[in-house]
């Protein structure tokens, strides 16, 4: 076993804890899977058809409202890899592909299932730069 895949089985057990303690559900319905893909060439044909459906389709990702819920989880994740040493990324450019029948039935999952947050993993090779950010456009701030 490598160190990531290692190191991913551990993350994978913490966010088990830490669901438990922050979205438990009294009939244990808890709303998350996860599709592990170390396949160097699945990742470059998603990448490729990802980049192919942005371009053929509008860039904007629509979710359903009850998406907004299930970020806490992916959240959670990442911190928990963060706290390891990982580094991860959200690939939103991804969702759309991961959501088309061809690949939900790749990596075996349910034709009702949503993908939300594709994240990738890593080992980082050192500390990464400050990004400098332009200052955040307020365009409404309502006092009582």
């Amino acid at each position: 076993m490598s160190k990531l895949q290692e190191t991913l089985s551990t993350v994978g057990s913490e966010l088990s804890v830490t669901e438990a303690i922050y979205r438990r559900r009294a009939v244990r319905e808890e709303p998350w899977a996860f599709v592990v893909v170390q396949d160097r060439a699945a990742l470059k044909r998603l990448s490729d058809d990802a980049r192919k459906t942005t371009h053929d389709q509008e860039r904007n990702v629509h979710l359903p409202g009850e998406a907004k819920h299930h970020f806490r989880i992916p959240e959670n994740f990442m911190l928990a890899a963060c706290a390891m040493g990982l580094g991860t990324c959200v690939i939103g450019l991804a969702v759309k592909a991961l959501n088309d029948p061809k690949w939900k039935k790749e990596f075996n999952v349910p034709a009702g299932m949503i993908a939300y947050a594709p994240i990738i993993v890593g080992i980082p090779k050192g500390e990464a730069p400050a990004v400098e950010r332009r200052e955040p456009e307020i365009l409404a701030w309502k006092s009582a």
